[in-house]
């Protein structure tokens, strides 16, 4: 792996992103999620030397008032963004390829207004390795396994990465 670039993912590339999650066996709701695209989901993808090697999909626009899943944050004002999925496949584990995947979708939240990020910690894989990988983003981890940010926190510590 020589060479990675993560961004916004482009609609002629979908496909190449889905045939690389299905043979990697990533979680079927996020192949399922990716096959289209979502006007409610930004999707993006980091490709090693022209080939994908790993997929995140969040929404960029959404608030978190009034949702008591992130009561444990001192949420400041929307908009907020929610960090629903990532997945990097097995060659691309263990480089950059996921910090930079959420530092972009960081950068696109942050210029759509969105002052904090969140997610859902995925229990059903190794909880150690995304919970360090969560926090070495910046990100703060809740006894209920919500992560959570500000955008501004997470830019400086991803840029550091």
């Amino acid at each position: 792996m020589t060479f990675l670039e993560a961004r916004s993912l482009d609609e002629p590339e979908r496909p190449a992103l889905v045939a690389m999650l299905a043979q990697e066996h990533a979680a079927g709701w996020l192949v399922d999620q990716l096959r289209r695209r979502s006007p409610s989901f930004d999707d993006f993808a980091v490709w090693s030397d022209g080939a994908p090697v790993g997929a995140l999909r969040g929404n960029t626009r959404t608030s978190f008032a009034g949702n008591n899943a992130f009561d444990e944050f001192e949420l400041p004002r929307g908009p907020h963004a929610f960090l629903s999925g990532i997945f990097i496949a097995t060659q691309a584990r263990g480089t950059d390829a996921a910090a930079l995947l959420v530092r972009s979708f960081v950068l696109a939240a942050e210029e759509r207004g969105a002052t904090f990020i969140a997610g859902t910690m995925d229990r059903s894989f190794d909880g150690g390795v995304r919970r360090g990988f969560f926090e070495k983003c910046g990100f703060v981890i809740t006894l209920s396994q919500q992560f959570g940010a500000p955008t501004d926190d997470l830019l400086g510590t991803l840029s550091s990465l």
